[in-house]
């Protein structure tokens, strides 16, 4: 089965309890369909804009394992719960066989840095030879 990640964000009237039992709710109907390899509670969180008059949220990410025919049917169950302002599905779970080189790590290579003298003197020789004839 192929592996996908659901992010869902709680109403914040929500108590607690409230969002501990949605949250069980949630992997409860999941289970139905396939397993949760996941389920990691980021928190209450405030929103980049408002979502129906709110302006944060109870933050819920799992990773799950389900048939891609049931993700419409997923989807349609989180659109039905009230306390569920906003969820997002998205395919797959990319393991990397090599960890990403970034410029913070000092790993980008420069190429060395040798100036051109047999250049630079000959562009001076020009210029004083101009000189000489202007004079």
């Amino acid at each position: 089965m192929p592996s996908y990640e659901l992010t869902c964000i709680f109403h914040p009237s929500l108590s607690t309890d409230e969002v501990s039992a949605l949250v069980d709710r949630v992997e409860s109907e999941i289970a139905v369909h396939g397993t949760v390899s996941s389920k990691d509670l980021w928190g209450r969180m405030r929103l980049a804009y408002p979502i129906q008059k709110v302006m944060e949220g109870t933050y819920v990410h799992y990773v799950i394992d389900v048939p891609g025919q049931t993700i419409a049917l997923i989807e349609r169950w989180l659109h039905l719960q009230e306390s569920v302002i906003r969820h997002l599905i998205v395919k797959g779970v990319v393991a990397y066989e090599k960890a990403p080189q970034s410029i913070a790590q000092g790993v980008r290579e420069r190429p060395t840095y040798t100036p051109r003298t047999e250049v630079a003197t000959e562009e001076v020789a020009t210029e004083e030879v101009a000189t000489e004839e202007v004079a």
